[in-house]
């Protein structure tokens, strides 16, 4: 009986350091992405703008769009409809995109499956990016929600008032779409990123039809979101590539046994 329970102390405090050290890497892996981010934004090209530059466009665009788009989603009339719209805004709720990341990380651990691992890392360092561009923007832009009746033209800049202005961008959609990104690129089936993309544009439909964003700001978090995923995903990569090419090659030396005369 003593035995047994040497061996089993034994094999729990190897599996105990076992996960120790997964945590450990997961989480070195997880600074080195943000390290790299930086790397790569410190050496943005003019080229790189692009993005940056087509979000701003698209919104400035799509907000000619905006008082047309919410008096369309507030003629619809439907029971139905309405309660597929509570079900879609959930997905954006801050419970949703704190919890999600952590159950997928977590089911990874639990069934030692790095793939797993890897895809939950990757969701938090996506939402945590993704959270601080989408705050700076809210604070800072400062646009008055529709349901303030005021027009789609009045901003508060540089302000904490999150019931009546920060509305511009959807804090809501572009958590679902960094998500539905990483998901995407995660993902080995070519169908599962429609349901991703299908699922996060309508958390985005939902905060128009309950009147908590214009059209240009769901459009404007649909952008960010994905943006700030890309940026993690070409962290990652970079980082990879990094590590590869400062590997030291190993010479090795095949003996055929065979040809030696003794």
């Amino acid at each position: 009986m003593q035995k047994i329970l040497i061996i089993f102390i034994i094999v729990t405090l190897q599996g105990s350091n076992l996960y120790s050290n997964k945590l450990s890497n997961d989480w070195i892996e997880f600074r080195e992405d943000y390290r790299q981010l930086f790397r790569n934004v410190s050496n943005l090209k003019f080229k790189d703008l692009a993005a940056p530059t087509t979000i701003v466009l698209s919104s400035l665009l799509a907000a000619q769009l905006d008082e047309e788009v919410r008096n369309i989603f507030k003629s619809i009339d439907d029971e139905n409809f309405n309660k597929f719209q509570i079900v879609a805004n959930q997905l954006g709720e801050p419970v949703s995109f704190c919890v999600f990341p952590g159950i997928v990380y977590s089911a990874g651990y639990l069934f030692n499956s790095n793939s797993m691992r890897k895809t939950g890392r990757l969701l938090y360092e996506s939402v945590l990016l993704n959270g601080i561009l989408t705050a700076i923007l809210k604070t800072s832009i400062g646009r008055a929600r529709p349901y303030v009746e005021s027009g789609n033209s009045r901003f508060e800049h540089f302000t904490y008032n999150d019931d009546s202005f920060m509305s511009m961008p959807s804090g809501h959609t572009s958590m679902v779409f960094a998500m539905a990104t990483i998901l995407s690129y995660r993902s080995k089936s070519s169908f599962l990123p429609i349901i991703y993309y299908a699922m996060a544009g309508s958390t985005g439909m939902a905060r128009i039809y309950f009147d908590k964003h214009w059209f240009s700001d769901v459009l404007a978090g649909a952008m960010i979101g994905t943006a700030s995923s890309l940026l993690i995903i070409n962290a990652e990569k970079s980082r990879k590539n990094i590590v590869n090419r400062t590997e030291i090659p190993i010479i090795q030396f095949k003996i055929d046994i065979d040809r030696i005369k003794f």
